[in-house]
């Protein structure tokens, strides 16, 4: 009689509890599958290409120049830049020179 009550003892503290353990566990993973996230497409939105900046032709030297060198055609060259960085003692090119 001591054997079954043993068998019966280890049934129902030992057995019974992991598999009551195990289903429990296996509802809520069947819980978190049945919800996907839902996620939102948000539009695609393609923005135009940004302008370029204005630009203005400058006169610049176009190599380290010694003081009180003669300046010729070789010496000068242009760079454009932003109206807001050119100053007023700064020679604007106007048309093609």
């Amino acid at each position: 009689m001591q054997r079954y009550r043993i068998v019966i003892m280890l049934v129902l503290f030992g057995v019974l509890p992991v598999v009551a353990a195990f289903f429990v566990a296996l509802s809520f993973l069947e819980e978190q599958e049945q919800e996907p996230p839902q996620t939102e497409v948000a539009p695609v939105v393609e923005e135009a290409a940004p302008e370029p900046p204005e630009t203005r032709n400058v006169l610049a030297a176009a190599r380290a120049l010694p003081v009180g060198a003669l300046l010729g055609t070789e010496d000068l060259t242009t760079l454009a830049l932003a109206p807001a960085v050119i100053g007023e003692d700064y020679i604007v090119v106007t048309g093609d020179t």
